[in-house]
């Protein structure tokens, strides 16, 4: 017996017949006087062996004719018990995960509809039978989402699988086996079609993309586009990764109306344990429209975080919980997927009626190309691409008496003779080694501790380096020469750390961490913080109102937060970082009224760790903000392309980040920006400089919260801090 599909026989097993199937429903129902009104309706889905068969039928129990909607999930080697790891991931997943999580969800008040399990036996014949919801009420919905609140539903539901997944797989039963390095077997059609329209978006570049280095890395992407998405389907597996069980695939014909709301309808056949990115961004391309996910993006991100940490205690979860700056992170690793849906469902989104003919067209690579077609959609995808590329996603991988106290307490004098008697002179002979005979920082002519501490520099002054006004913020080529820099002193120190790691040995442990002898510097940051709350206070603006909520809390965090910073991933690429980059701490000098050499000085804080603190802390903290905000991206390009090719000049053996990992590196460590707004950035723009009024800053008296209150309150500060704190609070920093 065969059954034709597309001019294609596919051939049906000689058990699969009427009368099997009316067998089975009446052991289901418990109902023998169950008959068939008609021949069951059998329909070829998919390889490997998934059918669907409608039957209608009668019952001495019902008064009107029923109907089931069946789907069948052959497994292989027939008559044997056989030993195919999927098909029993798939008896596990309909007849114990996705009950489970129904009834957690269910436990809470939650709804959770999902394909009821039938049959699943090996013998005679290995077989999966489930009985869809979609006969009981449920349509598919072929429109894409128009409003931020209609998406809301489809959203909940996402994030409460994801979360109730998380949540089984970290207590009951592991899903870890639901993972794979490639995208689920199901996909491999559909996305073959999708490299069809992002190949040609990639080679039609040149027609109008007018950017050759644009050019040059889609060609590699595209000759790339495989190996990228397989990177995509691998579940994190580091400490900081964060994997959840994915529908893994929401598409418009699997998000179902029924009555009058919103919710997922069945569809878990590739359900896939990797990063939540994976389903995020199909939602954000494929059932939503292109301008609510360029105007609403980080809303619908944070929403969904919301959501699903709402879930996780709703069902009482105690474990460690994702943050929002680790799903930034997520989508950060995943990034290329958002790049290939939304060039592939370009069609889909231009067709004057999405149905079920629209879908297989574009399956089957028959539809027009579209990803390219008008003017705006290339000017659209220009500025797009230039956004991936500064965030290496379209890169191919071969990653006074208080300050006193606290300086002792901290060791800081030792640190900074650490570092300029033993780090920087390595620093300096590797660049001169290559050709660079320009400083870093000023030469320490001498260094003791006996009978006090004492670091004598060479006078930078007679030299023709000096301040600038700090109060003002740096402007574009400024900041440009502290990143390259910044970038060599990191690639140095990499490098001085490969060949002897006991050299940063007194740089391993950050300014803020669990030693109750290293957390006097939350004294600082605590005032801050509380400063910062008091001004939104006096604001009385209703917008601030939630942001408010969560700034109330950061004060007692304060080591947590600081912690995330601090905390030293060993698997990601390690720096020696100055970790007070600011105006205060910058000398320039100019000849002939052009800008020529800027030197970095005060190690006091120095760390060994992400790059991404002195980044953060750097931008965010002393570059002018109308600068900031039109090169933000730029900037760390710039950074990233230094950083790689002095490293490649030293000969540097060990892995080389990507521009990828930087920008993870910077999302990961990103309350350091609140850090730099919160507590550097008044001090920056105070109008007053007096050094010795930073013991005043610090006292915890009435002159002290004055002192304060005059630095916080500058008119100045505030539309910049109005504007990053709604920036802080959508990347989960507040959180």
């Amino acid at each position: 017996m065969v059954l034709m599909n597309g001019g294609e026989s596919i051939p049906i097993p000689s058990w699969l017949s009427d009368e099997y199937l009316l067998s089975v429903v009446r052991s289901f129902r418990n109902d023998p006087t169950i008959t068939l009104c008609h021949g069951c309706k059998l329909r070829y889905v998919s390889d490997p062996g998934i059918f669907r068969a409608v039957m209608h039928y009668r019952s001495q129990k019902y008064a009107l004719e029923q109907a089931s909607n069946l789907v069948l999930i052959l497994g292989s080697d027939e008559g044997e018990e056989v030993e195919d790891r999927a098909f029993a991931a798939q008896v596990q997943k309909y007849g114990k995960i996705l009950p489970a999580i129904a009834k957690m969800l269910h436990d809470v008040g939650e709804e959770f509809t999902h394909p009821s399990l039938v049959l699943s036996t090996y013998k005679p014949h290995p077989v999966i039978i489930l009985e869809e919801p979609g006969i009981r009420g449920w349509t598919p919905s072929w429109e894409t989402f128009e409003s931020y609140e209609d998406v809301l539903s489809t959203l909940k539901r996402v994030a409460q699988f994801h979360a109730a997944s998380y949540s089984i797989h970290r207590t009951t039963i592991s899903l870890a086996n639901f993972g794979e390095a490639a995208p689920p077997a199901d996909h491999q059609e559909l996305y073959g079609s999708f490299r069809g329209e992002f190949s040609y978006f990639c080679n039609s570049a040149p027609e109008w993309i007018w950017n050759e280095t644009l050019e040059s890395k889609l060609r590699m992407l595209n000759k790339r586009s495989t190996d990228r998405l397989a990177e995509v389907y691998k579940p994190s597996r580091t400490a900081l990764g964060f994997n959840v069980l994915n529908f893994a695939d929401i598409e418009l014909r699997t998000v179902a109306r029924k009555m009058h709301s919103t919710d997922l309808g069945a569809d878990f056949q590739n359900c896939f344990w990797g990063s939540p990115a994976i389903d995020l961004f199909c939602l954000l391309n494929v059932t939503i429209s292109r301008s609510l996910k360029r105007s609403h993006r980080n809303q619908l991100i944070q929403q969904y975080h919301y959501f699903f940490l709402e879930t996780l205690t709703k069902l009482g979860y105690l474990g460690i919980t994702p943050s929002l700056i680790d799903l930034h992170v997520e989508l950060l690793r995943k990034g290329f997927l958002d790049l290939l849906l939304e060039v592939g469902y370009e069609p889909l989104m231009n067709a004057c009626e999405i149905n079920k003919t629209t879908l297989q067209e574009l399956q089957s690579g028959s539809t027009p190309r579209e990803s390219t077609k008008d003017e705006s959609k290339q000017e659209y995808f220009r500025q797009h691409l230039k956004t991936l590329l500064y965030k290496g996603l379209l890169d191919v991988i071969p990653s006074g008496e208080i300050q006193r106290r606290v300086m002792e307490q901290n060791s800081i004098f030792p640190r900074e003779i650490s570092i300029y008697r033993d780090i920087l002179p390595k620093v300096h002979g590797l660049l001169q080694s290559i050709g660079y005979s320009t400083l870093i920082s000023p030469r320490c002519t001498f260094t003791t501790d006996d009978p006090k501490t004492m670091l004598v520099f060479e006078d930078l002054r007679q030299a023709g380096y000096q301040m600038v006004d700090r109060r003002k913020g740096l402007d574009l080529e400024q900041t440009r020469l502290v990143l390259s820099k910044l970038a060599k002193l990191h690639a140095c120190s990499a490098v001085i750390y490969r060949e002897d790691p006991t050299t940063m040995a007194a740089m391993m442990e950050g300014p803020i961490s669990t030693n109750p002898n290293r957390q006097d510097f939350l004294v600082f940051y605590k005032m801050c913080a509380r400063m910062i709350v008091r001004l939104v206070e006096s604001w009385k603006d209703p917008q601030f109102d939630e942001i408010l909520l969560k700034l109330r809390n950061l004060p007692a965090r304060a080591i947590e937060k600081g912690c995330q910073v601090y905390t030293r991933d060993e698997s990601s690429f390690n720096v020696l970082t100055h970790d007070d980059v600011w105006t205060s701490n910058l000398m320039f000098k100019y000849r002939d009224g052009s800008l020529d050499d800027v030197l970095l000085f005060d190690y006091q804080l120095a760390y060994f760790g992400s790059p991404g603190v002195d980044l953060n802390y750097f931008l965010e903290g002393s570059v002018r903000n109308d600068v900031l905000f039109e090169f933000r991206l730029n900037f760390i390009r710039e950074y990233y392309d230094e950083l790689v090719e002095t490293l490649q000049e030293l000969n540097y053996y060990g892995k080389f980040p990507s521009l990828q990992d930087i920008h993870v590196e910077i999302t990961r460590t990103g309350y350091h920006c609140v850090n730099a707004v919160f507590c550097l950035l008044p001090l920056a723009m105070m109008e007053d400089s007096e050094n010795a009024a930073m013991d005043v800053f610090l006292r915890d008296n009435e002159a002290g919260e004055s002192f304060r209150w005059q630095i916080f309150t500058n008119p100045r500060l505030e539309p910049i801090l109005k504007k990053d704190l709604v920036r802080f609070h959508l990347l989960g920093y507040f959180d």
